[in-house]
């Protein structure tokens, strides 16, 4: 049987078919209207309650928008009968998890905005290794962490599953985006340190010179390259080894600043200055690591990505696109990030 809202009402002074309206709404409530039951012809109606057919299909309409009646064209109104009803399908985002552990100043707070607009939506939020999964499972995908190489944007776009890339670009016409400039935004923190007067900035990388937090370093360093001062570090080693590392370079360069391209290296600088009483040598991180602030005398500053607003754009972009495939334009987006 209908639900009948209870504020749905009609003013009987006013309106020549409110008697329609409530007889039939109370007819609903009080089971003299079962569900699938057809209810008598316009003129029937227009005679009983001694009003206008006109009359008659106002108070009609009023219970159509309420829900409580269906018309069925050239056959007549009948009780909505609301046990027929087809629910909605319950579609289902995919994120990837690169990483069995979520890093806490990226891929965390991804997850738990998706998980939030997912809950506002109604839309189940997934998430599944980047190998192994079956795309039966999933309705779009927002992907993190994936090199440019990477097919399975595309390969999930020719399967017609909307795809967006997170922090990544793509010239695929059919898979979308939501990234900060990353060249632009490591040169723009580098520059920080320099237009302070720093002079010897010790930078640990271990990217590659096509890389683009790479990239944006040469481009600060065009004009000064002396001011800059790389030191390539093994990837895939534990904090204690890249504590060591920026320790000695510490002691061998002796910085007045220090650039850390990825977050990885956020507790390791922050360790190494703290054992050698070096708190006087300003820091800044790429990533968005303020939650370490707590933990040690050290201040420092962070790159911070709008995380979350590129989260909510991309995650209501890929509900959107789910649910009307075709008039949905594809999402290619770039923020700006801000130093705090």
């Amino acid at each position: 049987m209908p639900i009948l809202k209870k504020n749905a009402k009609v003013k009987k002074s006013s309106c020549v078919f409110s008697f329609l309206y409530e007889d039939i709404r109370k007819g609903i409530t009080a089971g003299r209207y079962p569900p699938g039951m057809a209810l008598p012809s316009e003129q029937e109606m227009a005679e009983k309650y001694r009003i206008s057919r006109s009359s008659v299909r106002t108070g009609l309409n009023a219970l159509l928008k309420e829900n409580l009646i269906e018309k069925r064209p050239g056959i007549g109104s009948f009780i909505r009968d609301a046990s027929l009803d087809v629910p909605e399908k319950l579609f289902s985002i995919g994120i990837n998890t690169p990483y069995k552990e979520l890093e806490p100043w990226f891929s965390a707070r991804i997850v738990d905005e998706l998980m939030k607009v997912c809950g506002e939506k109604h839309v189940r939020c997934s998430l599944f290794e980047p190998d192994g999964f079956s795309e039966k499972l999933i309705d779009g995908a927002m992907l993190l962490m994936l090199s440019t190489e990477d097919e399975l944007p595309v390969q999930l776009a020719k399967s017609g599953i909307p795809a967006l890339l997170f922090n990544r670009v793509s010239v695929h016409r059919d898979v979308a985006y939501v990234s900060v400039n990353y060249r632009e935004e490591s040169r723009n923190a580098l520059k920080f340190l320099l237009d302070q007067g720093k002079k010897r900035v010790l930078i640990p990388n271990v990217s590659s010179a096509e890389n683009l937090r790479t990239l944006g370093i040469m481009d600060a360093l065009a004009d000064c390259p002396e001011r800059g001062i790389l030191f390539q570090t093994e990837a895939g080693k534990d904090a204690v080894h890249y504590t060591e590392r920026i320790r000695n370079a510490i002691l061998t360069i002796d910085p007045d600043g220090i650039y850390l391209p990825n977050g990885s290296y956020a507790v390791p600088a922050l360790n190494a200055m703290r054992d050698l009483n070096r708190n006087d040598i300003p820091m800044i991180c790429f990533d968005d690591v303020r939650y370490l602030q707590s933990m040690y005398v050290h201040r420092f500053h962070c790159v911070v990505m709008p995380l979350e607003k590129m989260t909510r754009d991309g995650a209501e972009y890929l509900i959107e696109k789910i649910r009307d495939p075709d008039s949905v334009p594809v999402l290619k987006k770039f923020y700006k990030a801000k130093i705090v």
